[in-house]
């Protein structure tokens, strides 16, 4: 079955006399107010209406729509997100302590990526969130971080089913 699609809406625009708008609003009216140049704009509307997207394309499966902190750290953002559903993809113990910050609920999390370190696999163990394993190192780090916190870890596995891609070698 096809769902239909609505057409995606772009928060910023172009006027006829060549002026950028960001959700009606004139930008160079946001530069004459903001202290400090260069400055990031961003939309909440245009952040709602991305997350909504995800959702509504996953809707009837479970799931969790992981926001990778790494990508902006902005608390407002992120507690935006949050407030969403969203939840949150970390790579460092950091960003786990920032998720936190931003009421992020650590069951809805994911931590990811190589180089894991013990102290920061144990706050994960100790707040529930999920983690990714990397190589059997990893989970033996995993494994003494639930032993250290008294605390089963939910893990996920990534499979390389080492199949063929058939693309060309330049992109290998």
């Amino acid at each position: 079955m096809v769902q239909e699609t609505t057409p995606f809406k772009h928060c910023f625009g172009k006027s006829l006399v060549g002026f950028l708008y960001c959700e009606n609003v004139k930008v160079e009216d946001i530069m004459e107010n903001v202290e400090k140049r260069p400055f990031y704009l961003y939309s909440k509307p245009q952040i709602t209406r991305n997350f909504g997207a995800y959702r509504d394309a996953l809707e009837g499966l479970w799931s969790i729509i992981g926001y990778a902190i790494k990508a902006n750290k902005n608390l407002k953002i992120l507690e935006h997100l949050r407030k969403l559903g969203c939840g949150a993809v970390l790579v460092s113990g950091n960003e786990l302590k920032l998720a936190l910050r931003a009421g992020f609920d650590p069951t809805r999390c994911i931590f990811n990526g190589n180089g894991k370190i013990l102290e920061d696999l144990v706050l994960a163990a100790q707040e529930g969130v999920s983690v990714n394993v990397d190589s059997e190192f990893d989970l033996e780090n995993i494994v003494a971080a639930a032993r250290i916190a008294g605390k089963k870890v939910n893990i996920l596995l990534r499979i390389n089913p080492d199949v063929d891609p058939q693309v060309f070698a330049f992109y290998i």
